[in-house]
């Protein structure tokens, strides 16, 4: 059983990337798109064994990278810790149960990308940005993006 893609971009998604500033339409589908390919917002560890969490199944070290990255900018920071209800960044852990904040990390893993955000309408596009700037060295493809995507939106 999963949680319904609609139902998580609009409790989660659209809300979370409003509040810090980072929204768009095509920012949002990227985050249902990544999550629907990541784990269908069902498993919340990496299956079989692995060490991504949450429902953008995200690895230690792209937690890090990323929390890394936005203690860079005091305003930014700010904000995210406000959105999620937090005084500092918390364990890497947290991305299971804290979905604001894993919404956040997993935006900020394509905001740090020069490369701007393929058009909303561009499924093939966010496949290709999805596997450049998400999934890199991972196992999907393209195809199986599109195929797992198509008819979200």
């Amino acid at each position: 059983m999963n949680i319904e893609a609609q139902q998580v971009l609009e409790l989660i998604v659209r809300p979370t990337l409003k509040t810090v500033a980072m929204h768009s339409v095509s920012a949002e589908r990227l985050l249902i798109y990544t999550g629907v390919v990541e784990s269908d917002f069902d498993f919340l560890k990496q299956n079989p064994g692995g060490p991504a969490l949450g429902w953008w199944q995200m690895e230690p070290i792209a937690y890090k990278q990323n929390s890394n990255y936005i203690r860079r900018y005091p305003i930014m920071y700010r904000s995210i810790l406000a959105a999620c209800f937090l005084d500092i960044l918390p364990p890497f852990e947290t991305i299971i149960w804290n979905l604001r904040l894993a919404c956040i990390m997993a935006r900020i893993q394509y905001w740090q990308r020069e490369e701007p955000l393929p058009r909303e309408d561009d499924l093939v596009g966010m496949a290709n940005y999805y596997i450049k700037y998400y999934n890199c060295g991972g196992a999907a493809t393209v195809e199986g993006f599109v195929k797992k995507c198509k008819g979200l939106f």
